[in-house]
Formats: C-alpha cells, structure tokens, sequence
C-alpha cells in the first residue's frame, strides 16, 4: 500500500513567519505581505479552518491550525480531478507521465502517470501472486489529438470527445485479456475488480453507475485515484461522481484507518483561496477535484 508522500515543507513556512514578522514590524499589513508573497488575487478571502478531529472531540489533543495553503501553493497531484461532458479538462497533463515498462501491452510507447504506474505494477504481481495471469493493457494516456482521432472513427459509445476523456489525465488504463475473454465474467477481471481499490485504482464506469456516469459498463477501465480514496469508494459502493459530491456536502470530510495509519480526508470550497491545513509540519497532498474544490489528504 502506497502510503502519502510528504508534501509538507516546516522550513519554508518557518521562513514565511519569520519574514512576516519583520513586515509586521516595519508596518506592511499582514494581508499585503501574504499578496506578494503567495501573488494571491487581492480579492481572496481565507476559509476558516476546517476542525479535523470534531467526529471524535476527546480522542485526539487540541492541534494548533497549521499554515494556510492554496493549490497554486502546492502540488496539485490531480488524481481526484473530476473528468467528464460536465467536467473537462482545460489545462494540459503533467510533465510526469513515464513509458509503461513491466506490464502486457497491446502495442509499445503507452504512458501513464508516474504514481499510477508505481501502483499498477504492484497490483499486477499481487495479482500474479493469486494466479491470475493473461492481462493485457490497451490504452494508457492519449494527447488531445489521439483522442480527437478516436472520436472522429469509432463508436462514441466507448469513447469519450476530447477534454472529456480520462485518458488524457495519464490516471486511467484499460486492461483486457490476453485470450479475449469477458473482463465482466473472468476471474481474473472479477479479481481486478474486488481489489485494485488497494492500489489506488476504482473501476471507473460501474455496471449500476451508468446513470450516474453517463457511461456505459466498462469493466476493464481503470482509474488511478489514490489508496485512500479509493479505498472509501470502495467500502461506500461510490463512483467518482459521488464521492467529489459528497465531500462537496461534508467539506469536514472523514477519517479511514488502512494498515494502522490514520488519514483524514476534507475538502476546501475553493482551490484558489487558502485553507488551514491541521498543523505544522502534516503528510499532507493536495489535489483539485475539477470541480473548483480544493480535497487535502492528511496523514496520522
């Protein structure tokens, strides 16, 4: 199980305190300085801090609000971005896309996401390991104009117009058979099924989703979205739709507890604006769900 990078840097915002205590002392307003510093819009209000432990007031001490962070201040990872008709993609994938090596591929130069790849090699040999064997991948990350070509010579009910494909994140893949059987019905599409939840990986369109969706039952799509998360989904019976909705209804989100680690999942309204993250020096990651929120991913 992958567990949270740390994305929290205590020497840097030392460093901000530090110098905001000077600008306070020659006079510059704590609100200007903050607007250099972190070239804020000047009409960015703070949401409050989000109380990370009010499900169990007395079974965590009192934390002190750690430093106020917004996306452009961190890492945004993307992996909890929302991609649909609704929901497109309007910026170009990162620069950490990698050449799939390790796994069956229908034919050379597929690419996915750094950390989906990491996961997905896991989940193979974990998956090798309970004797199922015979996958194959056939379609990783595509670029805008592949995408346009799909569209424009294949059935649309299976695929997706351009910005409203997954594929173009570098978080999702399609997995099929080497001997052409049904993902639905094989085994070894059922395993996938049950278990890529532990990688960080949900099956994307769900057979009792599609209204949801919009898209019809596919059982060999796979989508990155991170352990935690996925594993919530899973234990919630919720599609992605569902899952960024609801935390958009629970912005103080939840607590999940994977192989002895506690993390704490909650979401800001904005992604532009700052938020408090629950103290100094947290394992946190950031990432906006395409949807204008902003969902942090706290470790311990």
């Amino acid at each position: 199980m992958k567990r949270i990078r740390k994305k929290a840097n205590s020497r840097r915002f030392a460093s901000i305190a530090f110098f905001l205590l000077i600008a306070l002392a020659v006079g510059i307003s704590a609100p200007a300085w903050l607007s250099w510093v972190r070239a804020l819009p000047e009409t960015a209000k703070a949401i409050p801090p989000v109380s990370l432990w009010s499900d169990a007031p007395t079974a965590r001490p009192t934390q002190t609000p750690g430093p106020r962070i917004a996306l452009a201040d961190g890492y945004d990872t993307r992996e909890l971005w929302l991609v649909n008709a609704e929901h497109l993609l309007t910026e170009a994938v990162r620069g950490d896309l990698v050449p799939i090596k390790g796994l069956p591929l229908a034919y050379m130069g597929m690419e996915l996401e750094e950390d989906a790849l990491a996961q997905a090699l896991a989940m193979f040999e974990d998956a090798q390991a309970s004797g199922m064997t015979g996958y194959v991948i056939t379609s990783a990350y595509r670029d805008a104009k592949k995408q346009q070509e799909l569209y424009d010579t294949m059935d649309r009910t299976y695929v997706a117009a351009p910005g409203a494909s997954e594929h173009q994140t570098g978080l999702a893949m399609d997995v099929q058979l080497l001997e052409g059987d049904d993902m639905a019905k094989a085994e070894q599409g059922k395993w996938l099924a049950d278990n890529a939840h532990r990688f960080g990986f949900i099956q994307r369109y769900p057979s009792d989703k599609t209204d949801i969706t919009g898209i019809v039952f596919e059982p060999w799509h796979f989508r990155y979205v991170g352990p935690v998360h996925a594993t919530y989904m899973a234990q919630n019976g919720l599609c992605l739709e569902e899952y960024i909705e609801w935390l958009a209804l629970h912005p103080q989100g939840y607590t999940l507890t994977i192989e002895g680690m506690k993390y704490r999942v909650y979401r800001a309204e904005s992604a532009e604006e700052p938020t408090a993250l629950p103290a100094d020096g947290a394992v946190y990651e950031l990432s906006g769900d395409n949807a204008g929120g902003l969902i942090i991913t706290v470790e311990g």
